[in-house]
């Protein structure tokens, strides 16, 4: 099997983690920290508004890697795809 094989350091988790918080700035951009450690702020360009009400951690979220170097963000169960930027 491939399980002896480590990704590499800042990988992209294609599994689902939770969100740990979230938070929105002036023009609705948000900035969330997964339980992974891992925190991701969308684009300032998406043309996607989150509207996000529940505790963070009732949200289930994946990251998965788009066209030309860039980051998908997909809350489980919810059809829109937002395009995110690594922090940290």
């Amino acid at each position: 099997g491939h399980s002896a094989l480590k990704a590499p350091p800042g990988h992209v988790d294609r599994v689902p983690t939770r969100m740990a918080s979230y938070t929105f700035d002036r023009d609705h951009i948000f900035t969330v920290t997964l339980a992974n450690g891992q925190t991701w702020r969308q684009v300032s360009g998406d043309t996607h508004t989150a509207h996000w009400n529940k505790p963070a951690t009732d949200y289930a979220v994946k990251v998965t890697r788009g066209a030309f170097a860039s980051y998908n963000f997909q809350v489980e169960g919810m059809p829109e795809v937002y395009k995110v930027d690594p922090i940290g």
